[in-house]
């Protein structure tokens, strides 16, 4: 049968709650806190940072000059890519350049052939005219880019456009770069003032 619903009034006895909270002046809640917090920290496991602790041994070498390439990014600011050699970057596993050229033509990217390459981060520059642009180091290994590399249009251009892709990847919207507007200047193999920048 519908009704209508009274809650009931509870009544409490003031004793209980006299009987259970306590008082404590602010030296006891001190030490109180330090004891709970100690107790936490014990039951808590300890969790391996990601980073690791030690630091790795690392090599400064700085690269020589090789080849310089002129593009744009893509908010059309000219953007140099040094392509230098450094005697201490591994060779790539030799490859013909016919093989390059399928491997190009088919789109295999399942091939594990690979360039290494050591990619600076991008700077601020000037260009013959005074004009601010943006420049970044590409290093690959001195031998090969003598003897390999640097006689051919197929694996300099292979290089060039790996290059692109790396900047993009690892250094975001500034290094963003047109793959088919680039133009390898003749009369110039760096583009920068004084020592080139060491990497690491």
């Amino acid at each position: 049968m519908a009704g209508n619903f009274q809650p009931a009034k509870l009544d409490i006895d003031p004793s209980i709650l006299d009987n259970n909270l306590a008082i404590v002046d602010k030296e006891e809640e001190d030490e109180i806190e330090a004891m709970f917090k100690q107790m936490s920290a014990a039951s808590q496991p300890k969790i391996e940072t990601l980073i690791p602790e030690a630091e790795y041994p690392s090599l400064l070498v700085y690269p020589k000059p090789g080849l310089c390439i002129k593009t744009r990014n893509a908010a059309g600011k000219k953007f140099f890519i040094n392509l230098c050699r450094l005697e201490e970057i591994p060779p790539p596993t030799p490859i013909t350049e016919q093989e390059l050229e399928r491997v190009i033509a088919d789109e295999d990217y399942s091939t594990l052939w690979r360039v290494p390459m050591s990619i600076g981060a991008p700077r601020e520059d000037k260009d013959k005219s005074g004009g601010t642009c943006l420049a970044a180091d590409v290093a690959v290994n001195s031998t090969w880019f003598k003897e390999t590399m640097e006689p051919s249009a197929v694996f300099s251009t292979f290089v060039i456009t790996v290059a692109i892709e790396g900047l993009g990847d690892k250094h975001g919207e500034q290094a963003r770069l047109e793959r088919d507007g680039w133009t390898i200047l003749k009369n110039k193999k760096y583009l920068g003032n004084g020592t080139i920048p060491a990497h690491r």
